[in-house]
């Protein structure tokens, strides 16, 4: 999970490479409710839509910078893929 916003920026800006670390990216997504998106293994990039994102991305926040699984509709708005999905499963390493 990555905080596009800063990503957007910096493609060095993930886990826990982004700026101030984990704090930064959930205070991004959690008070900021800036987008939060899905960076895949391969590259690419989907912004999260749908139920994880609902209430200023209450449900998802906690798992900025964490590797986790989302499936749902993939869709594309203006160049970006999209994801609308409502669960997220943590990837135990």
């Amino acid at each position: 999970m990555i905080d596009l916003y800063c990503y957007s920026m910096n493609k060095a800006d993930t886990g826990m490479d982004h700026r101030a670390g984990r704090e930064c990216a959930w205070a991004c997504a959690k008070y900021e409710g800036q987008p939060v998106g899905l960076l895949t293994t391969d590259g690419k990039v989907y912004q999260l839509a749908g139920g994880l994102v609902a209430s200023n991305n209450t449900k998802i926040a906690p798992h900025v910078t964490h590797t986790v699984t989302v499936t749902g509709e993939v869709t594309e708005k203006d160049g970006m893929l999209m994801i609308a999905a409502n669960d997220v499963t943590m990837v135990k390493k």
